[in-house]
């Protein structure tokens, strides 16, 4: 009697699973000292010009969050480059003044020396046009910053210190008429700086007021007053 035949078994392959791995990620590379430096730079420029774009509407009292808002930028970043408000409008009174000084003080003849009647005269303009920053139709009018500088001490030195930077100045540019004899030479240069400097901020103040003078004919009156007597 034939043996019976096992059943074949069917033998399946097992299908090797292909096991996904994700691909590790990169190490991405840190921001070089030099890109976080500009970053750093970047936002303090923008913190600057925030300021400087308030101050005209506002006056040097401008609230931290508006010009951070303005800026786009938090607190956090602010207290990165100042300690207070006022550490702020520091640098931008300094900026905005030392660009005032090197405009007007500017000589673009080299052959000959800048004379005290050039400087009045472009004066007188930038106060008319705007260009004199502290103005009514300037940067900022001048019982907005009286107002901060009897709030702050530290603004009030930094605008004392811009003060003094002008006289003297001033006083060097007289002190080259007065070489050149195209003003009286009796008259102690540094002296005759503090008045001027005391006479342009009563000046632009009685502007702002609208007060009737005509500083196109006064100033002029001042300058021959000056000229030496032949």
């Amino acid at each position: 009697m034939a043996k019976a035949k096992k059943p074949a078994v069917k033998q399946t392959k097992k299908k090797a699973v292909a096991i996904k791995t994700k691909a590790r990620p990169k190490n991405k590379a840190r921001p070089s000292t030099k890109s976080r430096a500009q970053a750093k730079a970047a936002s303090k420029e923008a913190l600057i010009k925030a300021a400087m774009d308030l101050v005209p509407d506002h006056g040097l009292d401008i609230s931290l969050d508006a010009i951070c808002e303005h800026a786009g930028y938090t607190r956090g970043a602010f207290y990165v480059h100042f300690k207070n408000r006022d550490e702020l409008m520091q640098e931008v009174m300094t900026q905005v003044g030392d660009d005032f000084l090197s405009w007007i003080f500017e000589n673009h003849d080299e052959q000959e020396p800048l004379k005290l009647e050039q400087l009045a005269i472009k004066l007188i303009n930038a106060i008319a046009t705007g260009e004199y920053p502290i103005a009514k139709n300037g940067w900022i009018r001048p019982h907005q910053l009286l107002e901060a500088c009897l709030r702050s001490e530290k603004l009030y030195k930094t605008y004392e210190g811009l003060a003094l930077e002008s006289i003297d100045k001033l006083a060097t540019v007289i002190t080259t008429s007065q070489d050149n004899r195209t003003i009286r030479e009796d008259i102690p240069a540094q002296e005759l700086s503090q008045l001027l400097v005391s006479l342009v901020v009563g000046m632009h103040t009685l502007y702002d007021l609208d007060f009737p003078i005509d500083y196109s004919k006064t100033l002029p009156t001042l300058i021959k007053v000056l000229l030496p007597n032949n």
